[in-house]
């Protein structure tokens, strides 16, 4: 699997998913503008294990 573009209408939320195996278990970070995703940032949220990054009103 390869990374994809996501196309979301400003305003509206948006799921993006990252499936990863390994042994041990991969830790997953999220990147915008080459940046780690804040969770500081309440636009953002992450579903445990990490495997999905949920952007709330999204805008450029």
């Amino acid at each position: 699997m390869h990374p994809q573009m996501k196309a979301v209408e400003r305003g509206r939320n948006a799921v993006l998913m990252c499936l990863a195996e390994g042994d041990p278990s991969p830790e997953i970070t999220w990147f915008k503008d080459s940046l780690p995703v804040s969770l500081a940032d309440t636009r953002y949220s992450i579903s445990p294990p990490g495997w999905y990054l949920h952007a709330h009103r999204c805008r450029l």
